[in-house]
């Protein structure tokens, strides 16, 4: 089985299936590699079933190329700044979202002195 291993300060074994469908194990510094090896002995079943459905994932929903990426960005400059803007002060608070100068509408509300009205989350 191929895999990344990953040592830390930690005081667990755990594995993670990257979006590239990568196996990542991370390990205490001071953990035996037959230990590890134990360990995925006993999570074959569910390290092989999650690589497929991460590899399902990737092909259904491949990267977008250069140019479609760039087209979302532009796509995205358009669309969300006037969102934005629409936003509720209460919201635009919850969100940590503002408009920027350059959008916001001339008549936008002023934010309150005390800060947001809603605890951060």
């Amino acid at each position: 089985m191929d895999y990344t291993l990953i040592r830390s300060r930690r005081k667990t074994l755990a594995i993670e299936i990257t979006r590239e469908a990568r196996l990542l194990v991370r390990a205490p510094l001071g953990c035996p590699q037959r230990d590890i090896d134990r360990f995925l002995a006993e999570k074959q079943d569910w390290i092989a079933a999650h690589t497929a459905r991460m590899q399902a994932r990737r092909e259904a929903h491949p990267e977008p190329s250069p140019e479609q990426e760039s087209a979302l960005r532009r796509q995205a400059r358009e669309v969300l700044p006037p969102l934005v803007n629409a936003m509720p002060p209460a919201w635009a608070c919850i969100l940590r979202a503002s408009p920027s100068p350059a959008h916001a509408p001339v008549s936008a509300p002023a934010v309150p002195k005390t800060g947001c009205a809603f605890p951060s989350v």
